[in-house]
């Protein structure tokens, strides 16, 4: 990419008649060109998932015309998040495991198996059978798999050494140990086929305790997602991070946030997974003691699918600071109000069953006896108060209800009401786009909040890839409202490369609708289209670009998009 501060400090102001003026501009629309052009190449080539959408709306305008949401190609519904329920079996007899099968078929999409041993060491020969079959009960029942590996030890402070490691301690960076693991990890695919793969359980301590040794582990997991990908192609891969160390919220963390792991230190990974213990070293346990807007920092980092990896809240009182069966269902109700407005792709308990008093987890009781009333059931299967909580949560939808409140109160007004037309998806370049929809006023339908902020870069653009038009539509609508005026160039690419733009300016008083037929978008000087026309068919990728920072414009905005749609015939699309 060009050096635009080096572009930007070469221009002279012009002064005079109004021809070098005209040359200025002239200047800066080729540089806008050439650096969207790059920018949506990238955003092509960042394999991104499809997030959901909700159903098409209308859009009001002066021409008899149906909005129908931008969606992706292959984008699913909107509909119930996904409930995980881990598994960490201390009870091998097969009564008791075809109990807890039973009960987990019933409350849960997603079989949870989480492997602190990835390398099946042969002491462990016997928990590694029982994690096997259930993976395979799971398969039979028609679930999602969800294999989360641990490739570090229990503090995240070294990598585990594979069956047959002797001499210095085991570190990512040596080959015998990175193909080991590779090894192992796509053994695990072929045999269970994994819906979700987590390769890396808390990869963030691991990077806060080995930074250098880190760097070869993202590079060894961007060699095996894609290896996983040909081998199960649907595969979501990623790896999670303990939540409250990636904020900077754990004792020992305070103020030393890690969201460089989500910017620019980030992998290439299908979601973003987390662990998450709210509140778990406060002096204060009390569910009502988690903030309301606990989560709600991650929309400001990252535009992909939240995947809760582990969620936990123990249920003891004879631990300090004590809890309560009662305070840890509490906990559970509040979860979809702690998790609103977010893409959240699934919840997953940390382990449906509280773990067994055995010897050979004395030295684990005696450091972290919190762990053995994490269960939603207890040892003998007994429903805990939180187990109902639970089963609740199967209600719980991806569009929130604050959402689908203010989308009714526009209709009562006879306005258009949908609440997630086309919104989701869309990745932000020199920008922060949140991960969800939100109200942008108290009488306002909810939008999609586009952030960003002019200093050196001029860049700010939100690009979704992966769009498709059919065969009806006849332009573009835009609803939006900004806090400052502006102007937006409107950018649609075909698969060719060619791109066609429409600039258009963004007030700040009310929403207001922009209907873009076809012809009013023009070819960007530098693209080359062969038949010298925009075909609505071809496009796969649409941007939207504020231009005034290439005018020398600096300071912040923020825009809100409350929809983006084709415009088709009436009742045809």
């Amino acid at each position: 990419m060009p050096n635009v501060d080096d572009e930007m400090s070469r221009r002279k102001p012009e002064t005079g008649n109004r021809k070098p003026e005209i040359g200025i501009r002239q200047r800066e629309v080729s540089v806008l060109c050439v650096l969207v052009g790059l920018a949506l190449c990238l955003a092509g080539c960042s394999n991104l998932p499809q997030p959901s959408l909700a159903a098409p709306a209308s859009v009001e305008g002066p021409a008899p015309t149906q909005t129908t949401a931008a969606a992706p190609a292959a984008a699913s519904a909107a509909g119930p998040v996904k409930r995980g329920l881990g598994f960490w079996p201390t009870d091998h007899s097969s009564r008791h495991l075809d109990q807890a099968f039973e009960l987990l078929r019933q409350n849960a999409e997603i079989v949870m198996v989480q492997k602190d041993d990835p390398f099946d060491s042969p002491e462990n020969k016997a928990t590694t059978a029982v994690l096997d079959n259930w993976l395979d009960r799971a398969g039979q029942a028609g679930l999602l798999k969800y294999v989360a590996l641990e490739p570090f030890n229990g503090d995240r402070t070294a990598a585990r050494p594979p069956v047959g490691w002797s001499g210095s301690r085991a570190r990512v960076a040596e080959p015998k140990w990175s193909e080991a693991y590779r090894q192992k990890v796509l053994e695990i695919v072929e045999r269970h086929h994994p819906e979700y793969l987590n390769l890396g359980v808390e990869a963030n301590m691991y990077y806060k305790n080995n930074p250098e040794d880190y760097v070869a582990f993202r590079a060894l997991f961007q060699r095996l997602r894609q290896e996983v990908k040909q081998l199960q192609p649907n595969a979501k891969v990623f790896c999670s991070y303990q939540y409250e160390i990636l904020t900077g919220q754990m004792a020992g963390t305070k103020g030393r946030a890690q969201w460089e792991l989500l910017g620019e230190k980030a992998l290439e990974q299908d979601v973003v997974g987390i662990s998450t213990y709210p509140a778990f070293l406060h002096s204060t346990y009390d569910p009502q003691s988690v903030p309301s807007d606990y989560f709600q920092v991650l929309r400001e980092h990252t535009h992909l699918p939240i995947f809760v990896a582990e969620l936990g809240w123990y249920s003891s009182d004879s631990v300090s600071p004590a809890s309560s069966p009662e305070m840890q269902a509490e906990l559970i109700q509040r979860v979809p109000a702690l998790l609103q407005g977010m893409n959240v792709e699934a919840v997953c308990w940390v382990s449906m069953v509280d773990l067994r008093d055995l010897p050979a987890l004395a030295a684990l009781k005696s450091q972290w006896p919190q762990f053995f009333s994490l269960g939603l059931v207890d040892t003998r299967l007994t429903p805990k108060p939180a187990w109902e909580s639970w089963k609740n949560l199967k209600h719980w939808q991806v569009v929130e209800a604050p959402e689908r409140a203010a989308a009714a109160k526009r209709a009562e007004k006879g306005a258009s009401a949908s609440p997630d037309a086309g919104l989701h998806g869309f990745l932000g370049l020199g920008s922060t786009v949140g991960a969800g929809v939100e109200p942008a006023g108290a009488d306002q339908a909810p939008a999609l909040r586009w952030d960003y902020k002019f200093s050196s870069n001029p860049l700010a653009m939100i690009v979704k890839p992966n769009v498709a038009v059919g065969a009806s539509a006849r332009g573009l609508a835009v609803q939006w409202r900004s806090e400052k005026d502006t102007e937006v160039a409107v950018v649609l690419e075909e698969s060719g490369g060619a791109r066609y733009q429409s600039r258009q300016p963004v007030g700040t008083k009310q929403s207001s609708t922009v209907q873009l037929p076809w012809n009013q978008f023009q070819l960007q000087e530098d693209t080359h289209d062969a038949n010298g026309r925009l075909d609505p068919t071809e496009v796969t990728k649409l941007a939207l670009v504020d231009v005034s920072g290439f005018m020398g414009k600096r300071g912040s905005n923020r825009i809100w998009l409350e929809n983006v749609g084709w415009i088709v015939p009436g009742g045809k699309e």
